[in-house]
């Protein structure tokens, strides 16, 4: 839900002779590799924790995030204009798979707002989603953050979702077995 290649540029500018290895799973898979010592530091929603995580791991909150809607052909033609999830209609919609933590969030809304959608596409790959609304398969609900990525690199326009976020993303690491190249990234994070 943030775009995190500012942070690996900093971090690989700094430290040049450390390769990262950036992967993509679900909130429950993050915390079972970070416990296994597999993945060193991860990037997730602060939910759905047991104690015994919440005590085995150092967390960096960086915010709750406000959901937008990435359309190459816009709801309206005010791009600064706020939309509602009653505004997204029947719209086509490429969505994350239910699998993702941040779908949970939009299936969530949508539910409470009592509103059926037009899933056309999901997927695991925030690739594959922007490709799809590029391609105008369909418009996609995504982070505000990723949205004014997506706007910034792709020229895709995003208006935000009103009363629509997901919980709040948070860096999280051990508290022990800590490496060296662990602690120069949380420090990054702590500046």
């Amino acid at each position: 839900s943030i775009d995190i290649m500012p942070l690996i540029k900093l971090f690989n500018k700094a430290y040049p002779n450390i390769s990262i290895k950036l992967s993509v799973m679900t909130n429950g898979q993050l915390i079972e590799s970070l416990s296994l010592h597999k993945t060193d530091i991860g990037l997730g929603f602060d939910e759905q924790l047991t104690e015994a995580n919440r005590r085995s791991f150092v967390f960096y909150p960086q915010r709750a995030n406000q959901m937008a809607l990435l359309s190459c052909d816009s709801v309206d033609d005010s791009a600064s204009k706020s939309l509602s999830l009653a505004d997204i209609g029947t719209r086509p919609l490429v969505l994350l798979s239910q699998n993702m933590q941040f779908r949970k969030y939009i299936d969530n809304a949508m539910a409470q707002a009592g509103i059926d959608f037009n899933l056309v596409l999901e997927t695991d790959s925030l690739f594959h989603l922007i490709g799809a609304v590029k391609h105008g398969l369909g418009s996609a609900i995504v982070s505000r953050g990723i949205a004014e990525s997506v706007a910034q690199l792709f020229g895709i326009p995003y208006q935000l979702l009103d009363g629509v976020s997901s919980g709040q993303t948070v860096f999280m690491t051990r508290k022990h077995s800590i490496t060296p190249a662990m602690k120069a990234f949380m420090r990054q994070l702590e500046s």
